[in-house]
């Protein structure tokens, strides 16, 4: 029997958040590779149907975790004795339900894909949603903090499904091998995990019946609003494969993917301000101090979403090329669109948190509803005719609808809004840079981010919108002291 419990010290909590921390960043450098290396080693409706399925199987996957990992994991650390039997009921729920979706996933390619290869494609990427029951062994050793143990499995799968794609596109194999590539990274993956997580995770199906229906019962809330921010997250690509064809949505998908990527920034700033912010509230820290350290991940979150926004809208055409190559320019002007969306998104990281912390799922559900509701049938309506940037328009006013709304509960319920002044000085220190980088628009990319990278720092402290000493305090997590 292996210890159900772990002694927590601080050094370990720091380095787990920087192994985490580096692990995303090498991991969102390999998709770069990956979505760079797909879009020159296959056509453009080809990259679109590939799209379409990772699409589909990403859909997918969220509704067949239902929120049940996130409950897991809590429960996992409240009940450490159980912790077997809850990762054994995990394991049978994520199985059945990733049987059942990957069914259902398989019909919506095949009624979407005509060809032979995009169906067999189709039907291997499909094939990955079972081995999504093997993530219960890395989802308990997050509530062991073993970082390594989930980090390790994601990096060989990258490094692996790169390799595959890279020596696929050397070949000019067809498309159905990208599939068969694509299935045997995820089984590489799910070897890993069962090799080093199940070193250290008992797992038993006895009993667990009983705590499977827990399980459903505590996560239903927030896999409902999951299910809402998946429809109007995801659903656009395949109405726009449906209405404008596999080219449409491989522009599409090239731009949304930079946006993928990008989440990598907000998630590592959260990654180090939240726990903070959620230590204060715990601990039973006065409201001014909570507003304060509240205000304080606001403006961190603008710091980085606000210069990404504009100064990527103005390199846009260099980001594009880079990546994708020429064929994608009207990708340039959908990333364009979409940029401006990144802001809403980052800041909702930091109020959706505030909700789930304080159990306000019901307006969080309802919020999600809204998105879905305006989202879903405007794409619907619009995409027919406009194509590609209807989806990426529909986006944008979708993600600021959903922030305002939060943002509004928030400061309602919780008595918690993003610092006005602040705000101004950050967007000040931006568009200062924005307007250098403009001016250096023409000289190419990289003296584009140089120019950035040498601007901005200097602007953003000038501004007092963030000080040194906050700076050095979320370096060295000091704060986590004082919080």
């Amino acid at each position: 029997m292996r210890a159900t419990t772990v002694a927590v010290s601080r050094r370990r909590l720091t380095l787990a958040t920087g192994v985490q921390i580096g692990a995303r960043l090498i991991g969102a450098f390999l998709g770069v590779l990956v979505a760079a290396s797909l879009a020159r080693s296959l056509t453009r409706p080809e990259f679109g149907e590939l799209s379409l399925a990772l699409t589909i199987v990403t859909l997918a996957g969220s509704l067949t975790d239902l929120g049940t990992g996130q409950i897991a994991v809590r429960e996992m650390a409240r009940r450490p004795e159980t912790r077997a039997r809850i990762a054994g009921a995990l394991s049978t729920v994520q199985l059945v339900m990733g049987v059942g979706l990957g069914l259902v996933g398989l019909a919506a390619a095949f009624a979407l894909m005509q060809g032979t290869e995009a169906r067999v494609m189709a039907t291997c990427v499909m094939a990955t949603m079972p081995l999504g029951a093997v993530s219960t062994l890395t989802i308990a050793s997050q509530a062991r903090l073993r970082p390594e143990l989930y980090i390790a499995p994601t990096f060989v799968q990258n490094v692996v499904w790169l390799a595959i794609v890279v020596t696929l596109g050397a070949t000019n194999a067809p498309l159905s091998l990208y599939g068969v590539g694509f299935l045997a990274a995820g089984m590489v993956q799910a070897a890993v995990t069962a090799g080093l997580a199940g070193r250290v995770t008992d797992v038993t199906f006895s009993g667990t019946r009983g705590l499977m229906l827990e399980l459903l019962r505590l996560a239903w809330p927030i896999g409902l609003a999951g299910m809402f921010v998946t429809a109007y997250y995801r659903i656009d690509a395949i109405l726009l494969f449906h209405y404008r064809g596999a080219t449409a949505n491989a522009y599409y998908s090239a731009s949304y993917r930079v946006i993928d990527v990008l989440q990598i920034l907000p998630m590592t700033v959260s990654g180090v301000l939240l726990p903070l912010l959620a230590s204060a509230e715990r601990d039973g820290a006065d409201h001014a101090r909570v507003k304060r350290l509240f205000q304080l991940s606001a403006v961190f979150l603008l710091s980085v979403a606000l210069p990404v926004a504009a100064c990527g809208a103005v390199l846009a055409p260099g980001i594009v090329h880079l990546i994708y190559g020429p064929r994608y320019h009207p990708s340039i002007y959908l990333l364009q669109v979409l940029l401006p969306a990144f802001i809403p998104i980052c800041l909702g990281y930091l109020l959706t948190s505030q909700l789930i912390l304080h159990h306000l799922l019901r307006p969080y559900i309802v919020i999600t509803f809204l998105g879905a509701a305006i989202n879903v049938p405007a794409n619907a309506l619009a995409i027919p005719h406009y194509g590609a940037p209807a989806a990426a328009w529909a986006t944008l006013g979708t993600e600021l609808i959903v922030m305002t709304c939060l943002a509004a509960v928030v400061r309602r319920r919780l008595g918690l809004s993003f610092p006005g002044v602040r705000t101004l000085r950050c967007a000040a220190a931006v568009a200062v840079t924005a307007g250098v980088v403009w001016l250096v628009r023409s000289e190419g990319l990289v003296v584009g981010l140089v120019a950035a990278a040498v601007v901005y720092p200097p602007c953003l402290l000038a501004s007092r919108a963030i000080s040194i000493a906050e700076v050095r305090a979320l370096l060295t997590r000091s704060t986590a002291a004082n919080a």
